[in-house]
């Protein structure tokens, strides 16, 4: 994830646009992925214009504990409502979700 985000911003400033990062929330759930950003409540983006960083989703992960294999799968895909960091890339018409935004202690 760290070189996605380090990649998208040494492009960004070889490029002399700068990284536009908003937030966002999430409309549908995938598959049908569609998101709101910033304060555009009207317009919607479909999974078209949207890249999802990969462990925003299904992942399976093998373990070998004592000589045995095990596959733990963790779900974690976006739901209906989540909070969502999103960087635009050139252009403004594809859109990469960096991650789930949280606020603590309210």
């Amino acid at each position: 994830m760290y070189e996605t985000i380090k990649s998208i911003v040494a492009e960004s400033v070889r490029t002399s646009k700068p990284l536009r990062l908003l937030e966002g929330v999430v409309v549908t759930s995938p598959p049908e992925l569609s998101v709101r950003l910033g304060d555009d409540i009207k317009r919607t983006y479909p999974r078209e214009f949207l890249l999802v960083a990969e462990h925003l989703g299904v992942t399976s992960h093998e373990f070998n504990i004592n000589g045995q294999m095990a596959v733990l799968q963790i779900n974690n895909q976006l739901k209906v409502g989540d909070r969502i960091m999103v960087a635009a890339l050139q252009g403004g018409q594809s859109f990469f979700i960096l991650d789930r935004v949280v606020t603590y202690g309210t």
